[in-house]
């Protein structure tokens, strides 16, 4: 009867882990080239706008969607280029970062999933920083 016993709590406790998928952790890059890179790995052109909404958040990104809006894709230092008028799911990401240059900033990563009827089109990134020394 121990046997048993012991066998169904083994089970019970072990089940939890199985079934569930391991999130995808997004690894952030301060090139915005490279960051594109990593997020279409994980969510290509064509992934469903609410499934790249709830793997942003999961990855402390802040999103919301956004209608004709503009968007900038590069760095605060050097911008690439304008997108106009555009649909997409806004995320973003702020952390704290310590660098020799600037001591402490903030560094800020902009994703921009344009969507059309929920799929994704194309995927923005800008990467900023912000110092208050």
């Amino acid at each position: 009867m121990k046997t048993i016993l012991t066998f169904i709590i083994i089970l019970i406790v072990t089940s939890f882990g199985f079934g569930q998928g391991k999130q995808k952790k997004i690894h952030l890059k301060s090139n915005p080239e490279l960051m594109r890179q990593e997020l279409l790995k994980l969510i290509p052109i064509g992934h469903d706008i609410q499934e790249a909404k709830r793997l942003m958040e999961a990855n402390k990104f802040y999103c919301e969607m956004v209608k004709d809006r503009n968007f900038t894709t590069g760095t605060e230092d050097k911008p690439n280029k304008e997108h106009n008028n555009l649909n997409f799911l806004s995320c973003e990401r702020k952390r704290n970062t310590l660098n020799p240059k600037r001591l402490l900033y903030l560094h800020w990563w902009r994703v921009a999933f344009v969507q059309k009827e929920d799929v994704i089109t194309d995927t923005l990134v800008y990467v900023g920083w912000f110092s208050d020394l």
